[in-house]
Order: C-alpha cells, then structure tokens, then sequence
C-alpha cells in the first residue's frame, strides 16, 4: 500500500523570511495583468507620487469631474521606445489605477455622487488585424464579466424593486452588513423572497 506524504501544516521558511518577506517582491514579468490574482502583477500595488504628474494630467483631459461635458474623448497613452524597449514602462499600470480608483464605488466618490460610472479595459493578447469592432466589443464584454460589473448591475436592479424595508433586511442579514447578499437567492428565499419572482416580473414573493 503507498503512503502518501502528508502535505505541510505550516508555510515552508523561504530566503526572504529574513527580510520580513514572504516571496521575492519583484514580478518576474515586467508587464501588468489586471486579471491575475498576485498583487504585484495586477497593479494593486501601485505608487502614486513617482506618477503624479501623469495622474494630473489625465484627470484633467479625460476625467474633469467639475466638467465632465468637456472632456476630451479620445487620448493616448505611450512610451518611448520600439515594441520591446517601450514595455514595462507604467501604461497599463496607470490605465488600471484609475480603474480600480473609479470602479470601487461605481464613480460615487470620484464624481461626486453626480452620475455612476464604470471603467472598461480593453487588452489585445496580440496585433488585431481584422473585424476591429467585434474584437473590442469581445474584449470589453470579457472585462465587464470579470470586473463584476454585471454581478454589481443585478444586485442594483434587485435593490431598486425591493421595498426600503426588505432590501436593507436582505443586506443585513446575518448582522452584517453585506450588499452581496441580494445576489446570493437563499438569503432572498429565507426573507419570504422568491428570486426568480423578483427578476422576471419586478415583484417581490412571499
């Protein structure tokens, strides 16, 4: 009979645990991924000041919250340098700040509570050569997937059907307060709610 080995119970010292480390802080690739899960790769961690000149700027041409009418509605973002040199230089990293800074509350904070807003990024894993159109609107369509941008639309229309009373029951349930519990169906069926009631026709079951 073969022994499997038991699997540790407790994390495995590494060389960077002297330096009050767990892992070597530097990714191994130079270039963001917004939809990986390790921090240092998906912009997370993100230093402002050595930035803020370009935050400046693109808050003033493509943001304007005093004056978002008057924005300018198409920009570009570049580096120096040919395809390889111009890499690892910050653009994605800034493009997925301001996503992160704008869809944490919808645009609530960052427009003043003026209008709701959502950041779409849009990536080609390689050059797109042809029907344009259909790959930006694949690309987008994969980020709204992946940014929770449809889950936080369902929860909002959820919301605005519900009576005042029941929605703040449904998110409080359990004592505490959590918005995600009107996209989870058994805290709506344990308040007398029937979820496919609720999306199909508006109303409220019980």
């Amino acid at each position: 009979m073969v022994t499997l080995p038991k699997k540790h119970t407790t994390s495995i010292p590494t060389a960077y645990n002297k330096l009050g480390l767990k892992d070597l802080p530097f990714p191994t690739d130079p270039v963001v991924n917004p939809y990986s899960i390790d921090p240092r790769c998906n912009g997370t961690i993100y230093a402002e000041s050595p930035v803020k000149n370009e935050i400046d700027k693109f808050e003033k041409l493509l943001i304007r919250p005093e004056d978002f009418p008057n924005r300018v509605r198409l920009a570009y973002l570049w580096s120096q340098g040919d395809q390889q040199s111009g890499r690892g230089m910050g653009k994605t990293a800034l493009l997925r700040y301001f996503r992160q800074r704008i869809n944490k509350d919808w645009g609530s904070s960052e427009f003043n509570d003026k209008f709701s807003a959502v950041v779409v990024y849009v990536s080609f894993p390689s050059q797109v050569d042809r029907r344009y159109m259909e790959q930006l609107a694949l690309s987008a369509l994969v980020d709204i997937c992946k940014n929770g941008v449809l889950d936080a639309s369902r929860a909002a229309l959820r919301f605005d059907v519900l009576p005042a009373e029941k929605a703040e029951q449904v998110i409080n349930h359990g004592g505490t307060y959590e918005p995600a519990n009107l996209l989870d169906d058994q805290v709506l069926k344990d308040n007398g709610i029937d979820p496919e009631t609720l999306d199909s026709s508006r109303g409220v079951g019980s």
